[in-house]
């Protein structure tokens, strides 16, 4: 069978590419012809594409700006540019390419066919999040996709438990387009089925492949036995909580992150790394704190003791991933005291997630008949 994914996958962030890669992987594994359906966000794709000057003039104007306006606006953001020559961005770059087959640019719904699929599968990531589409995404809905195609939503996330109630009568619209329906959190799932919108809960595709397809993906740091740390938009005394376990630990306090942080010189920052860096650094750590969800599935797949700092925003995802583990205790403040680290039995963890994984794969396929 033939399976376009239309998700988040040209996004330099790992969770969104390894997500996509989980899922094209499994569906590979099941014997079907799958691609990324090449549709890219234009503001997503604005962050990561590497542009020549005469290119990013370009694009601004293409954004309704006057020419000078626009002129002024690349002298500004080109330096971003000369920073996409990163090794970082290289090797994002190319585990998209060897990784994640896709199709050829779409850029409307009337743009993919029922030649060209037979199954198109929405999510996972936070395809229904409007502050990051710029409003709901008709595309990420399947709105406008031949009929003659079954249409399904995996793991798809709004990025928190509801839908602004400017967009909510939209949103309801949208979901009448899927042939079935599942998603990542909880909270939506309740938020949902008080809209009448049929629904079920699913695991992240990442729990979808088990711990030896990651490992086997992953490249290994020469660093052992440390503390990690994988944050962004950290709160005030995340590190210094971070460098009060890496103390207690006796360990080194290491850094993976998307750019350089101003931190305390004894905390060595990695933040050159793509994503099988990103895993490598995982499967050699002894100890993680994350506030980060794929920062945490990650901890509680790779059976890493870690804690998780709950996100200023879409904690709910975290809280829905631990209270399906049983691991809700992991979820700490800055200012949580902290005097033994208990040990955390990923025997037990791994009975919880079972059944539950179990019954997404068995959704997933399914839904593709």
């Amino acid at each position: 069978m033939k399976i376009g994914i239309l998700t988040f996958h040209y996004a330099h962030n790992y969770g969104a590419m390894l997500q996509a890669y989980a899922l094209v992987t499994m569906l590979k594994d099941w014997g079907h012809d799958v691609k990324i359906i090449d549709y890219r966000v234009p503001s997503i794709e604005y962050v990561y594409q590497k542009r020549s000057f005469p290119k990013l003039v370009g694009f601004f104007v293409s954004q309704h700006n006057a020419f000078p306006i626009a002129f002024l606006k690349a002298i500004k953001y080109y330096p971003n540019e000369r920073r996409k020559k990163s090794l970082k961005w290289e090797r994002f770059e190319k585990f998209s390419q060897r990784y994640l087959p896709k199709t050829h640019r779409v850029f409307k719904p009337a743009d993919i066919t029922n030649d060209d699929v037979d199954v198109v599968i929405c999510g996972s990531d936070q395809i229904w999040n409007a502050k990051i589409t710029k409003g709901l995404n008709r595309l990420y809905f399947s709105d406008g996709i031949d009929s003659r195609i079954r249409r399904v939503a995996y793991a798809a996330s709004a990025g928190g438990g509801s839908i602004d109630k400017a967009n909510e009568q939209s949103f309801i619209k949208l979901c009448t387009n899927f042939n079935l329906i599942s998603v990542r959190e909880k909270s939506l799932s309740t938020y949902m089925n008080r809209l009448s919108i049929p629904n079920i809960v699913v695991s992240d595709p990442v729990f979808l492949l088990k711990k030896e397809q990651w490992k086997e993906l992953a490249v290994l740091p020469a660093e052992k036995d440390y503390v990690l740390t994988y944050s962004f938009g950290e709160p005030q005394g995340f590190f210094d909580k971070a460098l009060e376990i890496a103390r207690l630990m006796k360990k080194q306090l290491i850094c993976f992150s998307f750019k350089k942080k101003q931190l305390p010189k004894e905390i060595v920052q990695v933040y050159n790394g793509g994503p099988r860096e990103f895993l490598g650094y995982f499967l050699n750590a002894s100890f993680v704190m994350t506030n980060s969800f794929h920062g945490t599935a990650f901890s509680v797949l790779l059976n890493k003791p870690f804690f998780s700092v709950l996100p200023q925003n879409g904690g709910e995802r975290v809280c829905s991933l631990l209270e399906k583990a049983g691991l809700s205790d992991r979820i700490i403040q800055p200012d949580t005291p902290i005097s033994s680290i208990s040990p955390i039995d990923f025997n037990a963890v791994t009975k919880r997630l079972s059944s539950f994984i179990d019954n997404s794969r068995f959704f997933l396929q399914q839904s593709i008949k």
